[in-house]
């Protein structure tokens, strides 16, 4: 498929041409993609091959947050025919605690360990990875700006309790492509509710805790994490 000759997405088979940046409306700051990462994407070694294969593997192994929905039990059962998974509902992402409680590490918990052992719990999460492709997309996450962040919690001492709330007003415009008509930006920092809390849909990160955390659709860093 030819890619988005505004923004120079790829595209999948029958997705339309204005999915990505509607025809050029939208324009968001291009990252530029590392060097290691692209070859692996369009490469043509056996190397690349294999990661193309396994690239869903690959993605949630590396994936900060993992991935909760309310999914269609009946259907996912079934014995005969193509395995279906039905999402019914909206998909949530939650984010786990820093340091792992007597558990196999997963996700974000995965990035506190020196490199060894951070490679032995990765490979050992599926016996389809392959080392060196593994050691590869370690090596191109240190210079990630999200990874660099998560890696530095460690280091600091006594994080306080608290949340962040974006409320959604469900009577405005909701269009995804509205530009602003103003230049100033306006905040609402909740300090405290009645009954600690607050109406949905928001986002609360409760730092130290034992429960996984939530992360919507409409958090600046949904779509990295």
């Amino acid at each position: 498929m030819p890619s988005c000759e505004y923004c120079a997405a790829k595209r999948f088979q029958y997705e339309s041409a204005g999915f990505c940046c509607s025809n050029g409306t939208v324009k968001l700051a291009s990252h530029d993609m590392p060097t290691e990462l692209l070859n692996l994407l369009l490469g043509d070694t056996a190397e690349c091959k294999h990661f193309r294969t396994y690239i869903r593997m690959y993605n949630n192994m590396f994936a900060f947050t993992s991935l909760g929905v309310k999914y269609d039990k009946e259907l996912a059962k079934r014995y005969h025919g193509i395995y279906t998974f039905r999402v019914q509902g909206q998909m949530y992402h939650f984010i786990d605690n820093v340091l792992p409680s007597n558990q196999q590490p997963r996700n974000l918990q995965l990035y506190i360990y020196d490199d060894d052992t951070e490679m032995l719990n990765r490979m050992a999460s599926s016996s389809n990875a392959d080392q060196s492709v593994v050691q590869k997309l370690m090596n191109i996450l240190k210079i990630n700006p999200y990874c660099i962040f998560l890696k530095s919690l460690m280091q600091v001492p006594k994080v306080p309790n608290l949340y962040i709330a974006l409320n959604c007003d469900s009577t405005l415009n909701q269009q995804v492509y509205n530009l602003p008509t103003i230049s100033e930006v306006a905040a609402i920092w909740l300090d405290q509710q009645p009954n600690n809390s607050s109406s949905t849909p928001h986002i609360q990160i409760y730092p130290c805790s034992n429960t996984n955390q939530l992360v919507n659709y409409y958090y600046g860093c949904y779509d990295p994490l």
